[in-house]
């Protein structure tokens, strides 16, 4: 299942991710469980330490109100990786919150695809050998290039992260 994401949100967060460098940023998404409207920019109360966010409760609070005047909901969070992939890291697992929330990572640099190189049976002598160009399809990211960053919006499903792809909206 994707998530639809307007483009102004995208920039919205690339911009607070530029703004925080070289500490993370944090916000929260307003939408529908299916699509990101819009996007609330929160203050880090982990400023200081540079590799944790955790959004100011006021600001919570703030974002909840705002949302209910559009006609939306709090759908999730974002937080950027200044010097890394917009992936989950393993704080970002232990702090997680199961239940649909959609957490969308702005990184500074894309997720790598997998590479995979099979091997053939040769047809004479039954050795294996490597062919000169791969042709399998390679599971590719479903992150989205936004002003510089790659953003990926992942789910908690059974305890893991599971990358969720995303449409961009006009």
């Amino acid at each position: 299942m994707s998530i639809s994401v307007r483009a102004h949100a995208l920039r919205a967060v690339a911009a607070h991710a530029r703004d925080a460098w070289p500490q993370e940023c944090c916000g929260l998404l307003l939408g529908t469980p299916g699509s990101i409207e819009a996007v609330y920019r929160a203050r880090n109360e982990h400023e200081e330490r540079g590799t944790r966010y955790l959004v100011r409760p006021e600001d919570h609070f703030t974002a909840i109100r705002l949302a209910r005047t559009q006609a939306l909901d709090v759908v999730g969070a974002y937080h950027s990786h200044p010097a890394g992939r917009p992936r989950p890291s393993a704080t970002d697992h232990e702090e997680a919150q199961a239940g649909g929330f959609i957490y969308l990572i702005a990184g500074a640099h894309r997720v790598s695809r997998s590479r995979f190189r099979p091997y053939r049976r040769a047809s004479r002598g039954g050795s294996f050998r490597r062919p000169a160009r791969a042709r399998r399809r390679c599971r590719r990211s479903q992150s989205i290039e936004s002003h510089g960053y790659w953003v990926a919006a992942w789910r908690l499903v059974g305890g893991n992260f599971v990358e969720v792809p995303l449409v961009r909206l006009a």
